[in-house]
């Protein structure tokens, strides 16, 4: 374990590490982050949730203002509800990972995550909002006369019916996600829900964050981490210190420092006391 005194910057992923879904963040929670906000600790959430669903830090900790959104292809201002940074996806790769998608799988729907909101096929089921926009496989292919609604594509979403294996489902896609137009970088956050969600190529949380801490000129040893899932990996082997969730995916496990309680023992807020403790000490 690295040493805790030295951290100066929070990253956490939101679902299933600050929160779980649907439920406001613990108290308990609330109160750890505020006491490091307190302290000159930078809190940092880093998510794989598009800019529409990020309503729950406003409400719950309105004192954050910067976020590492849609797996490190935003950083948003929340205060000025303002992209400070993007990393789209090009329209000629959406069209051509579609075309190969209809000749390889061909069962596959899609759906995107864009700047403006959704857009999803007809057939696409999960949790989209109700004013999602919607679009044909035809138009996606159409490289010229691609729908103006999938302008500023952050990420790209895929199902096929019936199936809930995400990692079967990532292993069955990885191999159309290289094209000559360029390549797309998949990973998902949920193992049993069979969503796959594709950004480009090495674009990850890490990535993203380490342009951020860049600019702060922070190193990774500063930083500590914490998350639950596969799109965590990249995020929790890169910082100097990182905590995966107890009982969270086995890989996420493996890739971070160290372990912390579940969300209903306390989550992160037991290793963020600890960093404040050995802060106080120092």
């Amino acid at each position: 374990m690295n040493d805790l005194s030295g951290i100066r910057l929070i990253a956490t992923d939101l679902d299933g590490t600050l929160l779980r879904h649907g439920q406001p963040i613990a108290p308990a929670t609330v109160a750890a982050v505020r006491a490091a906000l307190d302290a000159g600790i930078a809190v940092l959430p880093v998510t794989g949730r598009p800019l529409h669903w990020l309503d729950i830090l406003r409400t719950d900790l309105p004192e954050l203002d910067r976020v590492i959104a849609a797996n490190g292809t935003v950083v948003y201002d929340l205060h000025q509800e303002q992209v400070l940074w993007k990393s789209t996806i090009a329209p000629a790769l959406t069209g051509a990972f579609a075309r190969l998608l209809d000749e390889r799988v061909p069962d596959a729907v899609l759906a995107f995550e864009t700047l403006a909101g959704s857009v999803v096929e007809p057939s696409f089921k999960g949790r989209t909002p109700r004013n999602a926009s919607v679009v044909t496989r035809a138009e996606v292919v159409s490289g010229d006369t691609t729908p103006e609604s999938l302008a500023d594509v952050i990420k790209i979403l895929v199902r096929i019916p019936g199936n809930t294996d995400s990692a079967k489902l990532q292993d069955a896609i990885a191999p159309l996600t290289r094209l000559d137009s360029g390549a797309l970088h998949g990973t998902y956050s949920d193992p049993n829900n069979g969503l796959l969600e594709l950004s480009p190529a090495g674009v990850t949380k890490a990535h993203t964050l380490e342009l951020y801490t860049r600019s702060l000129q922070l190193t990774p040893e500063q930083v500590v981490a914490f998350g639950d899932m596969p799109n965590d990996i990249e995020m929790l082997r890169w910082a100097g210190t990182s905590f995966a969730m107890t009982g969270g995916h086995p890989d996420a496990l493996a890739a971070a420092t160290g372990a912390c309680p579940e969300l209903d023992a306390g989550g992160v807020a037991e290793p963020i006391r600890r960093i404040l403790s050995a802060q106080a000490t120092r």
